[in-house]
């Protein structure tokens, strides 16, 4: 029993060296810094304009996300009623059907 429990354990290992060789190739190296380049002057090539980055020491705040309208679904099923916010996936509502209508979640009065 022990000689299977090896042999197996070797052909695994085997089998996952295999497969890294043959299917998952290697991540290219990211280049590191950008390299400076020396100013030589250009007469044949025209520079294009480099865009205007503000100079004041302020920092930029970032954009604000745009206000999506919340949208409610509603799942039914034999043992239960949820209504689903599109506001982080919360519940809105939720009814347990067993042995009489049992309300878990009501928006705004009872938590989960």
């Amino acid at each position: 029993m022990e000689k299977r429990a090896i042999l197996a354990a070797l052909l695994m290992a085997g089998l996952l060296m295999v497969y890294q060789i043959l299917f998952v190739k290697p991540q290219e190296p990211q280049p590191s810094a950008p390299t400076q380049q020396k100013s030589a002057p250009v007469a044949s090539a025209p520079m294009a304009a480099a865009p205007a980055v503000p100079s004041s020491g302020a920092p930029v705040p970032p954009k604000e996300a745009p206000v999506v309208p919340a949208r409610k679904a509603q799942v039914e099923t034999p043992l239960y009623r949820a209504i689903l916010s599109s506001q982080g996936g919360r519940f809105a509502a939720w009814e347990l059907k067993y042995r009489g209508q049992k309300p878990m979640i009501v928006d705004g009065e009872l938590g989960p």
